[in-house]
């Protein structure tokens, strides 16, 4: 966990802090599993798991879905929010030779919940979303690591108001791409440096929030570097900076 900003760093949207989270891998041969839940409330959960390790790579597959009718009458009146929600992803690594890994990573999920306008009034709303990455990763004997990655991400939210006339589309789809590519290297004990680049795609279409048909595009990239030198074993110092710019042409450039 890291305080304070660190968009030299960690990119533009690590304004206020940072929180680094290493998950593990699959290992230990192969494994499936299967969770149930139920609880008040109509909350039920039902998770099936499988995966496999060997020499070669790891995988895991999972798919589930749970639902929920929370609000009861008796409690709040009438009041719309019920939630079905369907989801599958998966993972897959492959050890290409002894410095190379090949990670490929995706998944999906529909919901459907309850809206409400007015006591007795109710509409669906549906939401889908998917995400996908790919990423390679070379590590030395040194400690310095090469990485490349690409990742998709994409949301639609369907919103449909129909009141007894002509209906309302509220809904609105987004859409984002990363292409990234980050060096660690290392000179002796004392001294270390991240050095970066990454290009993003971002995309929302909505004719009623933006009135009109075409989707919004805004491009983007950064390159960053950051520097860590050990002076004496109870002072360390890091330095850094970053330059990006947007769709509109402005460059930014932030030290630190």
């Amino acid at each position: 966990v890291i305080r304070g900003p660190a968009a030299a760093s960690y990119g533009a949207n690590a304004f206020l802090g940072v929180i680094n989270i290493l998950t593990r891998a699959d290992e230990g041969g192969t494994r499936a599993g299967v969770m149930v839940g139920a609880g008040e409330r109509s909350y039920r959960e039902l998770n099936a798991r499988v995966g496999a390790a060997g020499e070669a790579g790891h995988w895991r597959l999972s798919v589930g879905q749970r639902a929920d009718d929370y609000y009861e009458a008796d409690d709040y009146g009438t009041v719309a929010d019920d939630l079905r929600d369907q989801y599958a992803d998966g993972r897959g690594d492959w050890f290409i030779n002894d410095t190379d890994t090949l990670s490929v990573m995706g998944g999906v999920a529909n919901t459907r919940l309850d809206d409400d306008i007015d006591a007795g009034l109710t509409y669906p709303v549906k939401v889908q979303s998917g995400y996908g990455q790919v990423v390679w990763q070379r590590v030395y004997e040194s400690g310095a690591e090469t990485r490349l990655s690409y990742n998709y991400t994409q949301q639609s939210y369907g919103d449909l108001l129909d009141l007894g006339g002509a209906p309302l589309d509220l809904g609105f789809s987004t859409q984002r791409q990363n292409l990234t590519a980050a060096w660690n290297v290392s000179a002796g004990p004392s001294v270390r440096a991240a050095l970066g680049a990454e290009y993003r795609m971002d995309e929302v279409e909505s004719p009623f929030y933006y009135n009109q048909v075409e989707p919004i595009r805004e491009n983007s990239w950064r390159i960053y570097g950051n520097g860590e030198f050990r002076l004496a074993p109870e002072w360390l110092v890091n330095a850094g900076a970053m330059l990006e710019s947007t769709h509109v042409g402005r460059r930014e450039f932030s030290p630190r």
